[in-house]
């Protein structure tokens, strides 16, 4: 049986891919044409007339003030990326705590892809929290002696196949973080795909002093993320160049 050259295999995947109308994992292929017609499309549907300027005003701030209502947290903060929103609230929670160590999974999105940037541009000391196929509880915390300056459970875990800890797991967590003086930060790219697992409202979700969620698998024009109840988020934010001016210049 001759094997397909892997070259040709994504080729197929692709444009199988852009033919499906609709998505259980990832989007559904879009044209940035028609990415642009939908963006027009629903700033119309939702009386939105006013640009954002540097992450202020126009969708961003009402995007913004929908995730504090949603979540019942102080503040939320957009930024154009989940790299830099998770990589700004651990550094917000490390700076406070005023140790840079911080314990995850060895699956985590920051270990696997994003080019060493928690160490290098944040100074960020990574601690094994959970190993493989292994979803975080609080007796992984307890084997990690010493002080943290945060602990990041990535809410599913995609590199274990999305796998997600049981909700009383995830409440014994927070309760061991909050003995223990130490900060729970939810990476939660596909938070919205966990609720029906989770079984619970995300207002009642008060488990972690922080979250980041994304837009990423809802069929949006690009991959935005929003830590939320952290303000010194915002500030960051600017600082790593995450505050976009959106509104066009004019000459």
């Amino acid at each position: 049986m001759a094997v397909m050259p892997s070259d040709d295999l994504a080729a197929r995947i692709r444009t199988a891919s852009r033919s499906c109308p609709d998505a259980v994992s990832g989007q559904v292929f879009r044209s940035p044409a028609q990415a642009f017609a939908d963006l027009a499309r629903s700033r119309a549907e939702l009386g939105i007339e006013e640009w954002d300027f540097y992450g202020e005003s126009g969708p961003v701030e009402r995007l913004e003030a929908e995730l504090v209502e949603l979540f019942g947290v102080e503040a939320a903060a957009f930024f154009p990326s989940g790299i830099m929103a998770q990589q700004v609230a651990l550094r917000v929670h490390t700076d406070r705590a005023g140790i840079r160590r911080v314990a995850l999974p060895d699956l985590s999105h920051l270990l696997l892809h994003e080019e060493d940037g928690p160490r290098l541009l944040h100074g960020l000391e990574i601690s094994i929290l959970t190993r493989g196929f292994e979803a975080p509880a609080a007796r992984h915390l307890e084997a990690i002696p010493g002080r943290l300056g945060a602990v990041l459970a990535e809410l599913p875990l995609r590199e274990a196949g999305c796998l997600l800890p049981a909700w009383d797991d995830l409440a014994e967590l927070s309760q061991a973080c909050r003995a223990r003086g130490v900060v729970l930060h939810f990476d939660g790219a596909r938070i919205w795909e966990s609720q029906p697992w989770f079984g619970v409202r995300y207002r009642r979700s008060q488990r972690s002093p922080t979250r980041s969620t994304s837009r990423s698998t809802r069929g949006s024009a690009a991959w935005p993320a929003l830590p939320c109840s952290v303000r010194p988020a915002s500030s960051r934010r600017r600082g790593c160049g995450g505050a976009v001016r959106a509104a066009p210049s004019t000459t």
